[in-house]
């Protein structure tokens, strides 16, 4: 099991709204993609793991979330641990109670 995949799992356990998961968004050219995205919410949450510190990737997040700034799109960070530690959907709990 993946670590989105217990993030999603914890979500559901909690009867949070559920996120699409790996959604395009960014219409109409739709070409960024989320592991959870509420697009009535034009909310973002990324999962960083081992990838996001390979260079290439480091600066397309950095357009993407450029992108998301300009175009009223949140963008929220977790990371593994705090996928593992549980701070994650603590994370999700409050952000979504907004």
């Amino acid at each position: 099991m993946t670590t989105e995949d217990t993030l999603y799992l914890q979500m559901r356990a909690l009867k949070l709204p559920l996120p699409q998961r790996q959604y395009y968004f960014a219409k109409p050219e739709r070409k960024y993609r989320g592991d959870f995205v509420w697009p009535a919410r034009r909310l973002v949450l990324e999962v960083e793991g081992q990838i996001h510190s390979i260079r290439a990737v480091r600066e397309s997040d950095i357009i993407r979330r450029q992108w998301c700034f300009f175009n009223n799109w949140a963008i929220l960070a977790v990371s593994a641990k705090q996928v593992r530690s549980g701070v994650a959907i603590q994370i999700v709990q409050r952000v979504l109670a907004q």
